[in-house]
């Protein structure tokens, strides 16, 4: 690829935060305003549940899709595509008057957040070298947190205000516009000429043991890490009385803080050869935040939050970076690695989202919903004892 002017370059990074920002917005607009659509839908609340499930498994299960497109393609053709129809399934689905329609259409976005996230960050790794790229990495993961946050406050407050179709609306228009944005800020990518039969080796990158146990590993903390801001607002209201506003800003002070973490999780991540330890620490403090919530006063649970959100960001960022490092990675796999361990975390991490939605929450155990996305963070982290120290370029990785 040529050299990228830095103007070009500083264009391009600011409109992938800006469609980030809005791509977690979508992520997060459902679960705040569930026990609004139960009423409308005339279902019960764990019903309703199922739409988390419907978009996390579309996700999951288009990731290695996404990835392979983002090859055959570019990751910026793969990344366009992926707002678009994010943007317009979102759109849609705030239109629906039945669940089943809603369902459908939360499956459409999830397929359009899966060709998003991991051609991305393919993108900013073609465009960033070295520390640059561990800085690039943080900032790009916090601004998820930034879009959650925006989501989690902005939903509720807006449902009650004009009704729960316009608070929904929001984000699908948001992503469509900065659709239109993004197409003409990111510079296009220059394809490697390659010989015959020297493409990347598809076959060894889902194979990767590496991959694998992270992706296992981790994958209860990410299935908690998505549900525990999707049901912190019901709950909020539910048992300390909160209002949508009040209970919003609780919930977006626990997604945002992970601004905090991300860009340290990046930069120790690129520097450190103890990734295993920074790994399972991260997933221990993110488990025992969570179980405290239902535990703690109003007052601690502000800590409680802000502690599981500088936890997450810096864990997610670190995750993300780590397999950059190994010595089997190369730049136009990017996608799809990190597709990988996207793929196998959401769809597994689904089910687990189901369960708690549909058996705790639906019966307004909160207690047991905090005490079981704790559990499930905690269990699978003894995986990564399975990684052993390897090096890329002399560099020690885990």
């Amino acid at each position: 690829m040529g050299e990228i002017p830095r103007g070009r370059l500083t264009l391009a990074f600011a409109s992938l935060l800006a469609a980030r920002i809005a791509y977690a917005f979508n992520w997060y607009d459902v679960g705040p305003v569930q026990l609004n659509l139960a009423r409308g839908f005339g279902v019960s609340p764990g019903e309703v549940s199922l739409s988390l499930w419907a978009f996390l498994f579309a996700v999951g299960l288009f990731q290695i899709p996404a990835g392979l497109f983002s090859l055959r393609t570019s990751a910026r053709t793969a990344s366009l595509v992926g707002i678009v129809v994010l943007g317009a399934g979102a759109t849609a689905s705030a239109l629906v008057t039945t669940l089943w329609a809603f369902l459908l259409l939360r499956f459409v976005v999830g397929i359009g957040a899966a060709f998003f996230f991991s051609p991305a960050m393919g993108l900013l790794t073609e465009y960033f070298e070295g520390s640059r790229r561990g800085l690039a990495f943080g900032l790009f993961n916090g601004a998820f947190s930034i879009g959650a946050a925006l989501a989690v406050f902005a939903t509720p407050v807006l449902a009650d205000w004009a009704g729960t179709e316009v608070a929904l609306l929001v984000g699908g228009i948001a992503m469509l516009v900065i659709a239109g944005e993004n197409l003409v800020a990111l510079p296009p990518v220059s394809r490697r000429p390659q010989a015959p039969g020297s493409g990347p080796n598809v076959s060894l990158i889902l194979r990767s043991k590496i991959l694998w146990v992270l992706a296992l590993a981790l994958l209860g903390f990410w299935a908690a890490n998505f549900a525990v801001p999707q049901f912190l607002v019901p709950f909020a209201e539910q048992v300390y009385r909160l209002s949508p506003g009040g209970s919003g800003l609780l919930d977006a002070v626990l997604v945002s803080t992970a601004l905090i973490g991300g860009p340290i999780g990046g930069y120790i991540a690129s520097r450190t050869g103890r990734g295993t330890l920074l790994l399972a620490a991260g997933g221990a403090g993110v488990g025992l935040s969570i179980l405290a919530i239902p535990f703690v006063g109003l007052d601690a649970l502000w800590g409680v939050g802000v502690g599981f959100g500088v936890i997450s960001g810096y864990l997610f960022a670190a995750l993300y970076l780590l397999p950059t490092r190994f010595h089997d990675f190369d730049r136009e796999t990017t996608a799809l690695s990190l597709g990988l361990i996207n793929g196998i975390e959401v769809l597994g991490g689904s089910f687990l989202v189901l369960i708690g939605g549909y058996y705790y929450f639906g019966a307004g155990n909160y207690t047991g919903l905090f005490e079981f996305l704790a559990l499930i963070c905690v269990v699978p982290l003894p995986l990564l004892l399975l990684l052993r120290k390897g090096r890329s370029s002399g560099q020690t990785v885990l």
